[in-house]
C-alpha cells in the first residue's frame, strides 16, 4: 500500500470537497506517477464559449485549460467547467501543480473520477443529473483522444439534452397544461404520427436545417422534390416556404414561445406537421 501525501493545503480541500477522492489517494495502491504531457488546446480553440454553459473536459491535464478558462468563468457563475479524469496517478501528479489548490477550490469547477471505463451510462447519468444543462460541449486535452473519449462525449451530448428536458418540462409543468388542453381539441384533426413507420422504406431522406446553406441548397431540394422524403423543423419551415418551397413533412416539438413565434410567419399551409401534445 502507498500512502500518497499531497500537501496540507490541498489535503484539507479534498477533505472538504472531495472526501472519497481524499480517502481514495490516500489507501489506494498507485501505479508509478508520470510527468503529464503538455494539453493541448487546439480543441478548446474550436467552440465558441460564449454558447456555452457547461464545458466537460477529459484529463486534468498540465493546468492550462484551467487558466484559459478563468475568465470565461468569471464573466458568469452559471457557467462551470466539470474535468473528467479516469486515471489515478494523473490525479496524484497533478496535485504538485501549482494550479491544483485553485482548480479543487474553485466553486465553477469541479473534478470527478472515473474509476471504470466500462460504467459510462452511470457515470454519464449521474453528472447530467447533478449538472442539468443544455449548453455542454465535451472535449479532450489530448490531440489524439481514441475512440473511448468520443463515447464519452456523445454520451454526455445526448443525456444532457435529455436531463435538461426533464427538467425544464418539470419545472414549467403549468405551462405543460396549457399547450396539452388546446391540442388535445385539435386531434380530431389529426393522425398519430406512428403510423408513418415503416411507409418511407428505400426511400432517401433529406433533413433540412436553418443554417446559412440553406438557401443555396434550394436548386438541390428543388431537383429532389419528387425523388426524396424532405423534412424541416422550426425556423426551417418558415425559411423554405417563404422561398416558395413547401417541406413534404414539417415537425414542431419544443413547447415554447420561441418555436410560436418562429412558425407563425411560415406560409407552408398544407404541409403535413409532426407536433406533440405535449
Amino acid at each position: 500500500m502507498t500512502v500518497v501525501s499531497t500537501g496540507a493545503e490541498i489535503s484539507a480541500i479534498l477533505l472538504e470537497r472531495y472526501p472519497e477522492l481524499f480517502f481514495l489517494l490516500h489507501y489506494a495502491s498507485l501505479e508509478e506517477v508520470a510527468v503529464a504531457p503538455p494539453s493541448d488546446r487546439t480543441a478548446l480553440l474550436s467552440v465558441k464559449l460564449e454558447e456555452l454553459s457547461t464545458l466537460y473536459i477529459h484529463g486534468l491535464g498540465d493546468g492550462s485549460y484551467y487558466s484559459a478558462l478563468q475568465e470565461w468563468l468569471q464573466m458568469s457563475s452559471d457557467r462551470r467547467v466539470i474535468f473528467l479524469e479516469d486515471q489515478l496517478p494523473s490525479l496524484q501528479q497533478f496535485f504538485n501543480n501549482p494550479l491544483a489548490p485553485l482548480v479543487f477550490s474553485h466553486p465553477q469547477v469541479i473534478v470527478r473520477y472515473l474509476s471504470d471505463r466500462e460504467q459510462i451510462d452511470l457515470f454519464v447519468q449521474q453528472l447530467v443529473t447533478e449538472f442539468p444543462c443544455e449548453r455542454v460541449e465535451v472535449l479532450s486535452q489530448s490531440a489524439t483522444p481514441g475512440e473511448w473519449f468520443h463515447q464519452l462525449r456523445l454520451e454526455l451530448l445526448r443525456k444532457s439534452t435529455v436531463s435538461h428536458a426533464l427538467v425544464t418540462e418539470s419545472l414549467m409543468y403549468y405551462k405543460l397544461l396549457e399547450n396539452i388542453l388546446p391540442n388535445i381539441q385539435a386531434w380530431h384533426g389529426s393522425f398519430l404520427a406512428s403510423g408513418l413507420s415503416g411507409r418511407f422504406k428505400n426511400i432517401p431522406a433529406v433533413i433540412c436545417g436553418a443554417g446559412p446553406s440553406l438557401h443555396a441548397h434550394l436548386p438541390f431540394l428543388k431537383e429532389w422534390e419528387d425523388k426524396a422524403l424532405i423534412l424541416a423543423g422550426g425556423s426551417t419551415i418558415t425559411a423554405l416556404s417563404n422561398h416558395g418551397f413547401t417541406p413534404h413533412l414539417g415537425i414542431a416539438f419544443d413547447p415554447n414561445r420561441e418555436e410560436f413565434d418562429r412558425l407563425k410567419n411560415a406560409s407552408a399551409y398544407e404541409m403535413p406537421l409532426i407536433y406533440g401534445t405535449h
